[in-house]
């Protein structure tokens, strides 16, 4: 749970996961993407600003039927300033993902894929040779 303001930010695990807000006065609200109802965060492309809009809701249970975009293993958000920060453990195709929505006055906000990073644990690195090793130099007489 994460608060911005006076809104309180959660997320539900249902068989997919939403992110939903409750605003000051009670009313629950689930994020959905513009223009794209049922959107699937697995298929997102890592830096484009999606528009954000809230869709009201009766419960929880109701947000995928409502057209929230969906979140795979969503951990619980993090505020950050006037930023809130998601990440997500099984995106598409075993990737985890980060999330940062930001809120606006003039509109619903924007949501961005800040990162994406696969779960196998990183290659170590090679050591590099170098390429002109020391020689000696020879001197002639």
């Amino acid at each position: 749970m994460a608060w911005i303001a006076d809104t309180c930010y959660e997320t539900y695990d249902q068989p997919e996961g939403v992110v939903v807000r409750r605003l000051p006065s009670g009313v629950l609200e689930t994020l959905a993407i513009r223009g794209r109802p049922g959107f699937d965060g697995g298929r997102a492309i890592s830096g484009v600003l999606y528009r954000v809009e809230w869709l009201e809701l009766a419960g929880p249970n109701d947000a995928c039927a409502a057209g929230a975009a969906i979140f795979r293993v969503p951990d619980p958000p993090r505020a950050a300033g006037n930023c809130l920060h998601l990440t997500c453990q099984q995106a598409g195709s075993g990737l985890r993902q980060w999330w940062c929505y930001l809120p606006r006055q003039h509109d619903d906000g924007t949501l961005s894929l800040l990162h994406e990073w696969g779960n196998e644990p990183r290659k170590p690195r090679r050591a590099l040779r170098a390429r002109f090793a020391r020689r000696p130099i020879a001197v002639t007489p």
